[in-house]
């Protein structure tokens, strides 16, 4: 499994830019399409998904937290 490090490597950006644009949020934090269609184009060849049961893992450390 490829992972948001994997993927910023070989877009060849930050971690916090490959973030922004797999978020979907690339033209509203002014990310360039050239870097956001590199983020992409990663993505793609690295079948890289989100790992939707990361936040949630978050969330309950949280609360124990609390």
């Amino acid at each position: 499994m490829s992972t948001l490090k994997d993927v910023a490597a070989l877009a060849q950006c930050s971690l916090t830019t490959a973030s922004i644009v797999a978020n979907g949020r690339g033209d509203e934090m002014h990310i360039s399409p050239a870097t956001q269609q590199r983020v992409a184009e990663a993505i793609q060849q690295l079948q890289s998904r989100p790992d939707r049961g990361g936040g949630n893992i978050r969330i309950f450390q949280l609360n124990e937290i609390l």
